[in-house]
Protein backbone atom coordinates (compact mmCIF):
# COMPACT_ATOMS: atom_id res chain seq x y z
CA UNK A 1 0.00 0.00 0.00
CA UNK A 2 3.00 2.35 -0.14
CA UNK A 3 2.11 3.77 -3.55
CA UNK A 4 -1.50 4.33 -2.46
CA UNK A 5 -0.38 6.08 0.72
CA UNK A 6 1.99 8.36 -1.21
CA UNK A 7 -0.77 9.15 -3.69
CA UNK A 8 -3.11 9.95 -0.83
CA UNK A 9 -0.62 12.38 0.63
CA UNK A 10 -0.16 14.16 -2.71
CA UNK A 11 -3.87 14.40 -3.40
CA UNK A 12 -5.08 15.18 0.09
CA UNK A 13 -4.80 18.95 -0.21
CA UNK A 14 -6.60 19.04 -3.54
CA UNK A 15 -9.33 16.71 -2.28
CA UNK A 16 -9.92 18.97 0.70
CA UNK A 17 -10.02 22.06 -1.50
CA UNK A 18 -12.55 20.54 -3.89
CA UNK A 19 -14.73 18.92 -1.21
CA UNK A 20 -17.44 21.65 -1.18
CA UNK A 21 -17.67 21.59 -4.98
CA UNK A 22 -17.83 17.78 -5.01
CA UNK A 23 -20.71 17.87 -2.53
CA UNK A 24 -22.63 20.28 -4.75
CA UNK A 25 -21.84 18.38 -7.96
CA UNK A 26 -22.97 15.04 -6.62
CA UNK A 27 -26.44 16.26 -5.49
CA UNK A 28 -27.04 13.26 -3.23
CA UNK A 29 -30.60 11.85 -3.37
CA UNK A 30 -31.08 9.87 -0.17
CA UNK A 31 -34.22 8.09 -1.39
CA UNK A 32 -33.13 7.44 -4.99
CA UNK A 33 -33.12 3.64 -4.55
CA UNK A 34 -35.30 3.36 -1.44
CA UNK A 35 -38.74 4.18 -2.78
CA UNK A 36 -41.75 5.06 -0.71
CA UNK A 37 -42.98 1.62 0.23
CA UNK A 38 -41.47 -1.13 2.35
CA UNK A 39 -38.27 -2.78 1.21
CA UNK A 40 -40.21 -5.91 0.27
CA UNK A 41 -42.56 -3.99 -2.04
CA UNK A 42 -40.11 -2.05 -4.19
CA UNK A 43 -40.60 -4.38 -7.15
CA UNK A 44 -43.75 -6.45 -7.69
CA UNK A 45 -42.13 -9.83 -8.16
CA UNK A 46 -45.54 -11.47 -8.59
CA UNK A 47 -45.75 -9.80 -12.01
CA UNK A 48 -42.25 -10.93 -13.05
CA UNK A 49 -41.91 -14.32 -14.83
CA UNK A 50 -40.62 -16.98 -12.46
CA UNK A 51 -37.60 -17.61 -14.69
CA UNK A 52 -36.42 -14.01 -14.16
CA UNK A 53 -36.67 -14.01 -10.37
CA UNK A 54 -33.35 -14.16 -8.48
CA UNK A 55 -34.31 -17.35 -6.64
CA UNK A 56 -35.20 -19.18 -9.85
CA UNK A 57 -33.63 -22.57 -10.50
CA UNK A 58 -33.82 -21.94 -14.26
CA UNK A 59 -31.08 -20.56 -16.49
CA UNK A 60 -29.60 -17.41 -14.93
CA UNK A 61 -31.25 -17.95 -11.54
CA UNK A 62 -29.39 -18.17 -8.24
CA UNK A 63 -31.21 -21.06 -6.56
CA UNK A 64 -27.86 -22.86 -6.54
CA UNK A 65 -26.29 -20.07 -4.45
CA UNK A 66 -28.78 -18.93 -1.76
CA UNK A 67 -26.24 -16.54 -0.19
CA UNK A 68 -26.38 -14.36 -3.30
CA UNK A 69 -30.16 -14.30 -3.72
CA UNK A 70 -30.91 -11.47 -1.28
CA UNK A 71 -28.03 -9.35 -2.55
CA UNK A 72 -29.19 -9.78 -6.15
CA UNK A 73 -32.79 -9.05 -5.24
CA UNK A 74 -31.77 -5.86 -3.41
CA UNK A 75 -29.71 -4.74 -6.39
CA UNK A 76 -32.56 -5.32 -8.86
CA UNK A 77 -35.11 -3.61 -6.63
CA UNK A 78 -32.82 -0.63 -6.06
CA UNK A 79 -32.17 -0.13 -9.76
CA UNK A 80 -35.86 -0.55 -10.56
CA UNK A 81 -36.69 2.24 -8.09
CA UNK A 82 -33.91 4.48 -9.47
CA UNK A 83 -35.01 3.92 -13.05
CA UNK A 84 -38.64 4.51 -12.08
CA UNK A 85 -37.59 7.78 -10.42
CA UNK A 86 -35.99 9.00 -13.62
CA UNK A 87 -38.93 7.89 -15.74
CA UNK A 88 -41.63 9.30 -13.48
CA UNK A 89 -40.02 12.63 -12.67
CA UNK A 90 -38.03 13.51 -15.75
CA UNK A 91 -39.42 11.63 -18.74
CA UNK A 92 -43.06 11.93 -17.71
CA UNK A 93 -44.04 13.84 -20.83
CA UNK A 94 -42.67 10.97 -22.97
CA UNK A 95 -44.64 8.21 -21.27
CA UNK A 96 -47.54 8.69 -23.64
CA UNK A 97 -45.30 7.20 -26.31
CA UNK A 98 -43.16 4.08 -26.51
CA UNK A 99 -39.79 4.44 -24.81
CA UNK A 100 -36.61 2.66 -25.88
CA UNK A 101 -34.49 1.60 -22.88
CA UNK A 102 -31.02 0.13 -23.45
CA UNK A 103 -28.93 -2.01 -21.09
CA UNK A 104 -25.25 -1.52 -21.96
CA UNK A 105 -22.97 -4.43 -21.11
CA UNK A 106 -26.01 -6.53 -20.29
CA UNK A 107 -24.19 -9.83 -20.03
CA UNK A 108 -26.60 -12.77 -19.97
CA UNK A 109 -29.57 -10.58 -19.11
CA UNK A 110 -29.26 -11.01 -15.37
CA UNK A 111 -29.69 -7.29 -14.73
CA UNK A 112 -32.90 -5.49 -13.89
CA UNK A 113 -33.89 -4.79 -17.51
CA UNK A 114 -35.65 -8.09 -18.21
CA UNK A 115 -37.73 -7.73 -15.05
CA UNK A 116 -38.60 -4.15 -16.01
CA UNK A 117 -39.51 -5.28 -19.52
CA UNK A 118 -42.02 -7.68 -18.00
CA UNK A 119 -43.49 -4.88 -15.87
CA UNK A 120 -43.55 -2.30 -18.71
CA UNK A 121 -44.72 -4.27 -21.75
CA UNK A 122 -45.65 -1.14 -23.71
CA UNK A 123 -42.00 -0.02 -23.99
CA UNK A 124 -39.07 -1.46 -25.95
CA UNK A 125 -35.81 -2.75 -24.47
CA UNK A 126 -32.45 -3.68 -25.99
CA UNK A 127 -29.61 -5.68 -24.42
CA UNK A 128 -26.24 -4.50 -25.79
CA UNK A 129 -23.40 -6.97 -25.32
CA UNK A 130 -20.17 -7.86 -27.14
CA UNK A 131 -19.87 -11.41 -25.76
CA UNK A 132 -21.83 -13.80 -27.97
CA UNK A 133 -21.91 -16.54 -25.30
CA UNK A 134 -23.62 -14.19 -22.86
CA UNK A 135 -26.10 -13.09 -25.51
CA UNK A 136 -26.92 -16.71 -26.30
CA UNK A 137 -28.01 -17.17 -22.68
CA UNK A 138 -29.90 -13.88 -22.75
CA UNK A 139 -31.84 -14.96 -25.86
CA UNK A 140 -32.87 -18.20 -24.13
CA UNK A 141 -34.02 -16.28 -21.04
CA UNK A 142 -36.03 -13.84 -23.16
CA UNK A 143 -37.68 -16.71 -25.03
CA UNK A 144 -38.47 -18.71 -21.89
CA UNK A 145 -40.09 -15.62 -20.35
CA UNK A 146 -42.14 -14.92 -23.51
CA UNK A 147 -40.99 -11.30 -23.58
CA UNK A 148 -42.05 -9.68 -26.87
CA UNK A 149 -40.57 -6.24 -26.20
CA UNK A 150 -36.88 -7.18 -25.79
CA UNK A 151 -34.21 -7.60 -28.43
CA UNK A 152 -30.45 -8.05 -28.31
CA UNK A 153 -27.65 -6.25 -30.13
CA UNK A 154 -24.24 -7.91 -30.46
CA UNK A 155 -21.26 -5.55 -30.61
CA UNK A 156 -19.23 -2.80 -29.03
CA UNK A 157 -21.45 -0.49 -26.97
CA UNK A 158 -19.60 2.54 -28.39
CA UNK A 159 -20.86 1.56 -31.85
CA UNK A 160 -24.51 1.00 -30.94
CA UNK A 161 -26.33 2.81 -33.78
CA UNK A 162 -29.91 3.17 -32.59
CA UNK A 163 -31.67 6.07 -30.93
CA UNK A 164 -32.93 5.51 -27.39
CA UNK A 165 -34.44 7.35 -24.43
CA UNK A 166 -32.65 5.90 -21.40
CA UNK A 167 -29.42 3.96 -20.94
CA UNK A 168 -28.58 1.65 -18.07
CA UNK A 169 -25.06 0.44 -17.21
CA UNK A 170 -24.67 -1.81 -14.18
CA UNK A 171 -21.19 -2.55 -12.85
CA UNK A 172 -19.33 -1.92 -16.09
CA UNK A 173 -15.69 -1.79 -15.10
CA UNK A 174 -13.60 1.35 -15.48
CA UNK A 175 -14.12 3.08 -18.80
CA UNK A 176 -17.25 1.04 -19.53
CA UNK A 177 -19.34 3.35 -17.37
CA UNK A 178 -17.91 6.38 -19.17
CA UNK A 179 -18.55 4.89 -22.60
CA UNK A 180 -22.17 4.21 -21.67
CA UNK A 181 -22.62 7.72 -20.30
CA UNK A 182 -20.99 9.23 -23.40
CA UNK A 183 -23.39 7.27 -25.60
CA UNK A 184 -26.35 8.55 -23.58
CA UNK A 185 -25.15 12.16 -23.80
CA UNK A 186 -24.56 11.75 -27.53
CA UNK A 187 -28.21 10.65 -27.88
CA UNK A 188 -29.64 13.14 -25.38
CA UNK A 189 -30.88 10.15 -23.35
CA UNK A 190 -31.27 9.80 -19.60
CA UNK A 191 -28.90 7.45 -17.75
CA UNK A 192 -28.76 5.23 -14.66
CA UNK A 193 -25.18 4.13 -13.95
CA UNK A 194 -23.69 1.89 -11.25
CA UNK A 195 -19.90 2.38 -11.58
CA UNK A 196 -17.43 -0.39 -10.89
CA UNK A 197 -13.64 -0.81 -10.54
CA UNK A 198 -12.73 2.84 -11.01
CA UNK A 199 -9.02 2.05 -10.83
CA UNK A 200 -9.30 0.22 -14.17
CA UNK A 201 -9.49 3.61 -15.89
CA UNK A 202 -5.72 3.72 -15.43
CA UNK A 203 -5.28 1.51 -18.52
CA UNK A 204 -6.85 4.19 -20.73
CA UNK A 205 -4.81 6.92 -19.05
CA UNK A 206 -1.67 4.88 -19.65
CA UNK A 207 -2.35 4.90 -23.39
CA UNK A 208 -4.11 1.59 -24.02
CA UNK A 209 -6.85 1.53 -26.65
CA UNK A 210 -9.19 -0.16 -24.17
CA UNK A 211 -9.30 -1.35 -20.60
CA UNK A 212 -7.03 -4.41 -20.38
CA UNK A 213 -8.48 -5.38 -17.02
CA UNK A 214 -11.96 -6.39 -18.17
CA UNK A 215 -13.51 -8.77 -20.65
CA UNK A 216 -14.62 -7.83 -24.14
CA UNK A 217 -18.15 -6.92 -23.08
CA UNK A 218 -17.02 -3.29 -22.91
CA UNK A 219 -15.15 -2.94 -26.19
CA UNK A 220 -14.70 -5.40 -28.99
CA UNK A 221 -12.83 -2.96 -31.20
CA UNK A 222 -11.76 0.65 -31.33
CA UNK A 223 -14.69 3.05 -31.10
CA UNK A 224 -15.42 5.89 -33.48
CA UNK A 225 -13.63 9.17 -32.96
CA UNK A 226 -16.70 10.71 -31.39
CA UNK A 227 -16.51 8.42 -28.36
CA UNK A 228 -12.80 8.43 -27.63
CA UNK A 229 -12.58 9.23 -23.96
CA UNK A 230 -10.46 11.89 -22.31
CA UNK A 231 -9.84 12.28 -18.59
CA UNK A 232 -10.79 14.11 -16.49
CA UNK A 233 -14.22 13.84 -18.07
CA UNK A 234 -15.46 17.35 -17.29
CA UNK A 235 -14.12 20.77 -18.20
CA UNK A 236 -14.49 21.64 -14.51
CA UNK A 237 -12.05 18.98 -13.30
CA UNK A 238 -9.71 19.47 -16.27
CA UNK A 239 -9.15 22.97 -14.90
CA UNK A 240 -8.19 21.49 -11.54
CA UNK A 241 -5.79 18.69 -12.51
CA UNK A 242 -3.74 17.23 -15.34
CA UNK A 243 -4.23 13.65 -16.57
CA UNK A 244 -1.14 12.49 -14.65
CA UNK A 245 -2.71 13.56 -11.37
CA UNK A 246 -6.03 12.04 -12.42
CA UNK A 247 -4.15 8.77 -12.93
CA UNK A 248 -3.11 8.89 -9.28
CA UNK A 249 -6.70 9.65 -8.37
CA UNK A 250 -8.12 6.54 -10.07
CA UNK A 251 -5.36 4.34 -8.65
CA UNK A 252 -6.24 5.56 -5.19
CA UNK A 253 -9.99 5.17 -5.67
CA UNK A 254 -9.84 1.36 -5.58
CA UNK A 255 -8.07 1.25 -2.21
CA UNK A 256 -10.20 -0.87 0.15
CA UNK A 257 -7.76 -1.23 3.01
CA UNK A 258 -4.57 0.16 4.42
CA UNK A 259 -3.80 3.22 6.50
CA UNK A 260 -6.49 5.64 7.61
CA UNK A 261 -4.95 8.27 5.36
CA UNK A 262 -5.12 6.17 2.21
CA UNK A 263 -8.59 4.68 2.89
CA UNK A 264 -10.07 8.10 3.72
CA UNK A 265 -8.57 9.62 0.60
CA UNK A 266 -9.84 6.64 -1.44
CA UNK A 267 -13.42 7.41 -0.44
CA UNK A 268 -12.92 11.09 -1.31
CA UNK A 269 -11.33 10.06 -4.63
CA UNK A 270 -14.34 7.94 -5.55
CA UNK A 271 -16.66 10.82 -4.80
CA UNK A 272 -14.55 13.15 -6.92
CA UNK A 273 -14.61 10.74 -9.88
CA UNK A 274 -18.39 10.46 -9.57
CA UNK A 275 -18.64 14.26 -9.38
CA UNK A 276 -16.49 14.52 -12.51
CA UNK A 277 -18.86 12.20 -14.38
CA UNK A 278 -21.94 14.07 -13.20
CA UNK A 279 -20.38 17.43 -14.04
CA UNK A 280 -19.59 16.14 -17.53
CA UNK A 281 -23.33 15.56 -17.98
CA UNK A 282 -24.24 18.88 -16.37
CA UNK A 283 -21.99 20.69 -18.84
CA UNK A 284 -23.97 18.97 -21.60
CA UNK A 285 -27.23 20.38 -20.24
CA UNK A 286 -28.27 17.57 -17.91
CA UNK A 287 -29.79 17.57 -14.45
CA UNK A 288 -27.98 15.01 -12.32
CA UNK A 289 -27.93 13.29 -8.95
CA UNK A 290 -26.58 10.25 -7.16
CA UNK A 291 -27.62 7.78 -4.50
CA UNK A 292 -26.84 4.39 -3.00
CA UNK A 293 -28.21 0.91 -3.55
CA UNK A 294 -30.57 -0.04 -0.71
CA UNK A 295 -29.65 -1.57 1.59
CA UNK A 296 -25.95 -0.82 1.34
CA UNK A 297 -25.24 -4.54 1.77
CA UNK A 298 -26.68 -5.11 -1.70
CA UNK A 299 -23.18 -4.60 -3.11
CA UNK A 300 -19.84 -3.18 -2.08
CA UNK A 301 -20.08 -1.17 -5.31
CA UNK A 302 -23.27 0.62 -4.36
CA UNK A 303 -23.03 4.09 -5.92
CA UNK A 304 -25.74 5.00 -8.44
CA UNK A 305 -25.48 8.00 -10.79
CA UNK A 306 -28.49 9.37 -12.65
CA UNK A 307 -28.98 12.12 -15.19
CA UNK A 308 -31.55 13.42 -17.65
CA UNK A 309 -31.62 16.30 -20.13
CA UNK A 310 -33.00 19.46 -18.55
CA UNK A 311 -36.22 20.92 -19.91
CA UNK A 312 -34.41 23.21 -22.32
CA UNK A 313 -32.29 20.38 -23.77
CA UNK A 314 -34.87 17.70 -24.47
Amino acid sequence: HRRQTRAAECLNELLETLAPQVLACRHFLSDLCVGHGSQEMRLDWARVPASLQPWSDELGGLAHDPRRVDHKRWQLESLFVALSYVLAHHLAQMLTGKLHIVDFGSGSGNSVVLAIAALLPSHNFTLVEACENDLSIARRRIASSALQNVKVWHGDLANFPETFDLGLATHLCGEGTDLAQAKCIEQGAAFVLTPCCLGMIKHVLEGCSRNRGVSANIRSKLPGEGLRLSYPRSDWLQRQMEPDLYLQLVRLSDCNSGSDASSGAAAASKQLIDADRLMRAAEAGYETGCGKLYPLEASAKNDVLVGWPSGNNR
